[in-house]
């Protein structure tokens, strides 16, 4: 009677009342752990998030949402929670106040009331020689440098947030013409290395001669925040400064000076880019620059310069056979002067072998002599030393010992020495000093014979 409906909870026994119809059977929503649905009140417009576990039965004028769509209750109207790890992150959007926020918690995720999943998002890794450059919703900048302390980075994008891709051009190694090919990439990650540039320049020298250059640009990104208020593009800001200033440089030269001295112009191109602040000001470090060929673009140049690189050549083959042939020559002094070095130290040693041989040979006959004197020695030796013993075991001292023993020996020898002469027919002359004899007081008779003998006065 009055329009309004209502809900009988099974299990029952159901008996309606006067001026009441049945519109319906259906079966209750069964939510599991882990599961939501989410209920739009159609009088009202409230709307409320149930979550499982549990046996869900609505208000008669409650319907289920799910992405922009509106349905009665059912059982496909539910939905399962979103897991969030360490690697990813959830951001929501609250349609009541429009505003973004990001879910990082680990865990599963079920939305509030009025909230709507929008997307998951990966962690962005920041390698040690990355940078990455996030601007907000109000255009500020923040760097994430991987650089800063050497072990990388890591985050997730802030909502309303996004990264800052930047176009750089690259520059590909010049092929046999000296023509290379130029790109474009796209990079959300400044790598924050050094970098290889090459390059292919035509200049001209003062003299009129055209020239292309080849060679390799260094540098590296030293300063995020400069580089990005101060360049969009700082491969190409590197290439197109160095043009300028190897062309300033060749410029100001003759052809005939840039053939000797085309390294030297390159350094001093280097030394006049570092010092004018160009680099600094965009937070990128010029390392070196180095010139690896160059080429006439005219072609009577470049016969010019093929002859000239022939008679080269020739010098430098002429002058590597006559090093070669030096080189052997010294190579046959050196085994001559060692052949002789070792012809004179083989005399000498010959030499010195035999002065050791003679001097063993000495030694040896000395050592025998010696062994034989020692020998014919021992039994003297050992008959004074029998002598004086038997002497001091009377009493008689060593040094009287040894003075008796000398004279015993003396006597013997003179007594030798007579036998020795009175065997032969020697005249034997000897004279008082010889004898020790001692005449006094000597009285003589008339027959020559002495009277008188006193033996107080007559020594012998």
């Amino acid at each position: 009677m009055n329009g309004l409906y209502r809900h009988a909870h099974g299990p029952t026994l159901l008996h309606l009342e006067a001026y009441e119809e049945v519109v319906r059977v259906t079966l209750k929503v069964v939510l599991h752990k882990f599961e939501y649905i989410r209920l739009v009140d159609e009088l009202s417009g409230i709307e409320r998030v149930v979550e499982g576990p549990a046996v869900l039965v609505p208000e008669p004028t409650e319907v289920s949402v799910k992405d922009n769509q509106q349905s009665k209750i059912h059982h496909e109207m539910v939905q399962h929670a979103i897991l969030i790890d360490k690697d990813h992150a959830v951001l929501v959007l609250n349609q009541a106040t429009g505003q973004k926020r990001l879910v990082t918690f680990e865990g599963m995720w079920i939305p509030a009331p009025y909230e709507t999943f929008v997307e998951k998002r990966q962690l962005t890794r920041v390698m040690p020689n990355e940078a990455v450059i996030v601007r907000d919703f109000e255009g500020h900048f923040s760097v994430y440098d991987g650089t800063a302390g050497g072990a990388g980075t890591a985050f997730f994008l802030p909502a309303r947030s996004q990264k800052v891709s930047m176009t750089w051009s690259v520059y590909g190694m010049p092929d046999n013409d000296g023509k290379a090919i130029v790109s474009h990439a796209s990079m959300d990650k400044i790598d924050m290395r050094i970098q290889r540039t090459f390059f292919s320049y035509i200049v001209r020298t003062n003299d009129n001669v055209q020239l292309k250059l080849m060679g390799t640009i260094f540098w590296r990104v030293e300063n995020v925040t400069s580089m990005i208020l101060g360049t969009s593009d700082p491969s190409g800001d590197v290439w197109h400064h160095c043009r300028s200033s190897f062309m300033q440089a060749v410029t100001n030269t003759s052809f005939d000076a840039f053939m000797g001295t085309f390294n030297s112009l390159a350094k001093d191109a280097y030394q006049r880019d570092v010092a004018d602040g160009f680099y600094t000001e965009r937070g990128v470090a010029l390392l070196s620059m180095e010139v690896t060929r160059f080429e006439a673009v005219d072609k009577e140049t470049k016969a010019t310069l093929r002859s000239i690189n022939e008679e080269t050549t020739k010098q430098i083959t002429l002058l590597k056979k006559q090093e070669g042939e030096n080189a052997v020559r010294a190579a046959k002094m050196r085994s001559d002067i060692a052949l002789a070095e070792e012809q004179t130290s083989a005399e000498l040693n010959l030499e010195g072998l035999k002065t050791n041989l003679i001097r063993t040979r000495t030694g040896n006959s000395l050592l025998q002599k010696k062994a034989d004197a020692e020998g014919d020695a021992q039994p003297f030796a050992q008959h004074a030393r029998s002598f004086i013993s038997a002497l001091n075991e009377t009493g008689v001292s060593v040094p009287n010992s040894m003075g008796l023993y000398q004279a015993l020996q003396e006597a013997k020898h003179h007594n030798t020495d007579t036998h020795n002469l009175a065997s032969g027919q020697a005249t034997l002359f000897l004279s008082s000093e010889d004898m020790k004899l001692s005449i006094r007081n000597v009285n003589l008779g008339k027959d020559g014979v002495n009277s008188t003998r006193s033996p107080q006065n007559n020594d012998l």
